[in-house]
């Protein structure tokens, strides 16, 4: 079932999602007294869970912490569930099931009104090659744009992996329209495909080369990181202000931003710290003939 039918099914089931017990974590603390947290003032305990649920630099122990935290004990179930900073890691990966979409909607709820950080990574590594096979349509990405962007205001980070364009052609044309991005810090966006940094390649599907303003042109006032991988946009209309980081990579040598457009980008990031180009660089003015 395709991730925009089994998102449409859980947004119209009105009991909240629930997940599964780690029993690897109940085995583990069955070994130790957890009584004396019991003593300790919620709020308290509440600043050790947010500690220990984003001490990782993994995705996915970032992500699971949280459950085990909540599965201790009831009264650290009852403090996690309140303490909305424990869900602000979101992530789905390929082949998008109904447990990741569920997880998804639960993770939303329960991180409140805090900044919230997104991994997609829609890769399928049987995946043929051909772009119209993958079984990761924009109908999929679109579904899943329509349950995240209604929270677009607290996004923090956000990572977008894929074999091809389709996704990330959805996601550009999705987020065009979003009228305030006030916190993202930092954006990366990747088709991961190094085969169009070759030689003589040039973009396609054709039919979908258009470029796009990133998020429609709107001023991003924090973002600092921005890593377009095999991902071009509408360079000139992209504000791509005031970055520290900034990243060129596997690009197809036609969608490149002009030396002019290239110039005036780092014009306005001062700032700038590190510039990484791998594969094509702008394209230059073509000489007199």
């Amino acid at each position: 079932m395709s991730a925009s039918l089994i998102l449409g099914e859980l947004l119209l089931e009105t009991r909240p999602p629930s997940v599964s017990s780690p029993r690897r974590l109940f085995e583990a603390l069955a070994q130790y007294q957890l009584s004396p947290s019991c003593s300790l003032p919620n709020e308290l305990l509440s600043h050790i869970f947010f500690l220990a649920s984003h001490d990782y630099e993994n995705d996915y122990d970032a992500v699971i912490t949280p459950v085990w935290i909540s599965h201790v004990c009831s009264h650290w179930r009852q403090v996690a569930l309140l303490t909305g900073t424990l869900w602000t890691n979101l992530t789905l990966a390929f082949p998008v099931s109904r447990p990741q979409l569920s997880k998804a909607i639960t993770w939303l709820i329960r991180s409140q009104k805090h900044p919230i950080d997104i991994l997609f990574d829609f890769r399928d590594p049987s995946w043929d090659w051909e772009e119209e096979s993958h079984t990761f349509r924009w109908q999929d990405m679109e579904a899943i744009l329509r349950l995240f962007l209604p929270h677009v205001q607290r996004w923090h980070r956000f990572e977008l992996l894929t074999d091809t364009w389709a996704p990330i052609f959805t996601f550009l044309w999705y987020t065009r329209k979003v009228e305030s991005a006030p916190i993202l810090e930092s954006l990366s966006l990747s088709r991961c495909n190094a085969y169009f940094a070759s030689k003589q390649e040039s973009f396609h599907p054709i039919k979908l080369k258009e470029p796009i303003p990133l998020f429609g042109g709107l001023p991003l006032e924090k973002l600092r990181e921005v890593s377009l991988t095999g991902v071009h946009v509408e360079w000139s209309s992209s504000k791509l202000c005031d970055l520290t980081s900034l990243n060129f990579k596997y690009q197809a040598s036609d969608v490149m931003p002009t030396l002019d457009e290239f110039i005036a980008t780092l014009s306005t990031c001062a700032n700038l710290e590190q510039l990484s180009i791998i594969g094509w660089g702008p394209q230059f003015p073509a000489e007199p003939s």
